[in-house]
């Protein structure tokens, strides 16, 4: 459901880590963006007990906007527990003024830089 979808902008270290609180897990190693170069997405759904994941499909620029293309998948299945799916990815600046968040293909939210 977009309207329990949450789309953020990060443009500083700061603001991310409150809203992520970044930690190391078994075997990841963990890369913060570059914020003199980049900007980081990021893209959490409502907590829920159906199996759900959020994949990003493509980043597109065009008019000084970053689009992010992604799709929410479920697999139909019901856990026993709720999650909160959720990804962060970096995106680069360059040129970027807006980011736009297109939900298979349709736009749901908008950001100015």
């Amino acid at each position: 459901d977009e309207s329990k979808t949450v789309h953020m902008v990060f443009t500083d270290s700061s603001s991310m880590a409150k809203a992520f609180h970044p930690a190391a897990t078994m075997g990841t190693t963990l890369t913060p963006p570059d914020f003199s170069k980049e900007f980081a997405v990021g893209i959490a759904l409502s907590p829920g007990t159906e199996d759900r994941k959020v994949t990003i499909e493509a980043v597109e620029y065009e008019n000084n906007t970053a689009k992010i293309f992604y799709r929410i998948q479920t697999t139909g299945k019901n856990l026993t527990y709720s999650t909160k799916p959720a990804i962060l990815i970096a995106v680069h600046k360059g040129d970027v003024n807006h980011v736009e968040f297109l939900e298979n293909g349709k736009k749901v939210n908008r950001f100015d830089l």
